[in-house]
């Protein structure tokens, strides 16, 4: 009975994500036009997902997708 070949780069079956998993706070307030006090309010408020890498908070990048996401669209008013 032939061997499956197990293939550990076999392409994913959904989407495969692309870029970082998580980026540091500084960036991700450079990012989003936020200051770091605000960041750090939506990591304890829970709107941000963070994890600690040493002395590094590392802002979890879907979250951060979720987050901006999930802002209400400005809503122009029409001239009457």
């Amino acid at each position: 009975m032939p061997r499956s070949k197990l293939r550990w780069n076999a392409p994913a079956k959904h989407e495969p994500e692309t870029g970082p998993f998580a980026i540091e706070v500084n960036a991700f307030c450079e990012r989003h036009t936020v200051g770091r006090s605000k960041a750090y309010g939506l990591v304890t408020d829970g709107s941000l997902v963070a994890k600690k890498m040493g002395s590094k908070t590392l802002v979890d990048v879907r979250s951060a997708r979720s987050w901006y996401g999930n802002l209400p669209v400005l809503q122009s008013k029409a001239k009457l």
